[in-house]
């Protein structure tokens, strides 16, 4: 699986782990439109939503196991 900051960074939203973290601690990372903010969460192969981040950044993701 793979946290929220490695899924910002693998959906091109964010350029890096460390920059995705401070998105969350500001609040402005959305998923399908609630506001997320467990950085610990891992996400497991089947995860489908919508990443936000800010007002214009978006990207729809499912996981897949590779």
């Amino acid at each position: 699986g793979l946290r929220i900051a490695a899924l910002l960074v693998a959906a091109g939203l964010m350029p890096s782990n460390s920059e995705a973290n401070r998105k969350l601690r500001e609040r402005a990372v959305r998923i399908d439109g609630d506001v997320f903010e467990d950085a610990s969460r891992v996400f497991a192969p089947g995860f489908e939503g919508v990443l936000a981040v800010g007002k214009r950044n978006f990207a729809r993701i499912r996981l897949v196991a590779a």
